[in-house]
């Protein structure tokens, strides 16, 4: 038995995937360690509505509405070894499957539609964090163009209240987002850092939801997926809650035993009105782990 493809023309990198190092026996039982930095921010206590508010016109509502959920490393390390980087696709034993575009608005709630997340170059990193956040950046919290999360975090301590004026919701709305799409969607091996660069998309709130979230997050998913899945990757970051979900809604014998759904507070808006619920992600999350 071959572990690799019976005709190479299309498979054509069989020599350094993760698969020929386990069939060879020089990778055993090594899981890989999965990235991510958002368990701190979503299991605190909620955004104030006056931000909140602010979230909904940038279209990043499904995110922060779907809340935490644990990373399984020994699902995703499955998952990684039957994906292929010539194809973009997991090999099956009954076929090939991928993730799509609908798989991201489904389960994430981010709009695929729009204009793409094309960045300016950044002269001046401290001085973008100064105009939209309002923090000064120190020399420790700057890594290039990252920030230190935990850095940032504590930057953004006071709460927010009814009295709080305007600019400064609008900043804290930005330092939220800007963690939710570090920790959770365009996550590095950094562990505690976050790209700058997405600050610039969040400058002008209703200009922001006109952007395609879910093609940028799905493009990176792919770019991660391609370098995990060949040696001598040991780690994978991106959104992996998209991939853990998405295994979960095309296999269901995969999810952990589910539990009577309990109602989600999600909070009220400025207005008093109940919160609208988050995406069909939500339904995915309510488990006994």
């Amino acid at each position: 038995m071959h572990p690799g493809p019976l005709v190479p023309s299309v498979l054509t990198r069989q020599y350094c995937h993760r698969s020929t190092a386990i069939w060879n026996g020089s990778l055993v039982e090594q899981l890989l360690h999965c990235r991510r930095r958002s368990k701190v921010l979503l299991r605190g206590p909620q955004p104030h509505p006056r931000v909140v508010s602010y979230i909904q016109r940038a279209g990043l509502y499904g995110l922060y509405a779907l809340g935490f959920i644990r990373i399984d490393w020994a699902l995703i390390t499955a998952l990684v070894e039957r994906w292929r980087r010539e194809t973009h696709t997991f090999h099956m034993p009954h076929g090939e499957m991928t993730i799509t575009l609908q798989d991201v608005e489904v389960l994430l709630g981010l709009p695929v539609d729009g204009r793409p997340l094309v960045a300016s170059p950044i002269v001046d990193p401290a001085e973008l964090c100064q105009q939209l956040l309002g923090v000064t950046i120190t020399e420790r919290a700057l890594d290039g163009s990252r920030i230190s999360l935990p850095w940032l975090s504590r930057q953004f301590q006071a709460p927010i209240t009814a009295e709080t004026n305007e600019q400064t919701v609008q900043q804290y709305a930005r330092f939220y987002m800007l963690s939710l799409l570090g920790g959770n969607i365009f996550v590095d091996k950094s562990n505690n850092k976050v790209h700058v660069v997405w600050l610039q998309f969040l400058e002008d709130f209703d200009r922001a939801r006109e952007y395609s979230w879910g093609g940028a997050a799905l493009a990176w998913m792919y770019r991660e997926l391609c370098r995990a899945c060949e040696m001598p990757a040991k780690d994978i970051a991106g959104p992996l809650i998209l991939v853990q979900m998405w295994a979960w809604e095309r296999f269901p014998h995969m999810v952990p035993e589910l539990v009577a759904p309990p109602e989600i507070d999600y909070g009220e808006d400025v207005d008093g009105q109940p919160l609208p619920r988050g995406p069909h992600g939500v339904s995915l999350f309510i488990f006994v782990w």
